[in-house]
């Protein structure tokens, strides 16, 4: 598997993104949750788990794994990270992105536009 990302969550489970898709090890097994190639894995405040793919699919899972909500971007996206305010924010080669509650704003250097 050619790995890119790996994180251990809350509940201690851990999460592997790569070539490979992602995978969520509970310590004693190992299930795939995406086909995917995946670059980062995230885990925000509310226990969401969220990847972000070459294609710019960014997806974000709860904390027991079932899928919430896809967004397809404009990616790669490359990082992920979360403000104090609880917004998340995926940044790529082509500008960076905010989600906030139910809408992603997409920004460049010389603009702004909601999706």
């Amino acid at each position: 598997m050619n790995t890119w990302s790996i994180i251990q969550d809350r509940n201690e489970n851990i999460w592997i993104g790569g070539g490979d898709g992602l995978w969520r090890s509970d310590g004693s097994s190992f299930t795939k949750m995406a086909n995917d190639f995946v670059i980062c894995v995230y885990e925000d405040k509310k226990r969401n788990i969220w990847t972000t793919s070459p294609a710019g699919n960014l997806t974000r899972y709860d904390d027991k794994g079932t899928v919430f909500r896809s967004f397809q971007g404009d990616g790669p996206f490359l990082g992920i990270t979360e403000d104090k305010e609880g917004n998340i924010w995926f940044g790529g080669g082509d500008g960076l992105w905010r989600y906030y509650g139910k809408t992603v704003t997409y920004f460049t250097s010389k603009q702004k536009k909601d999706s």
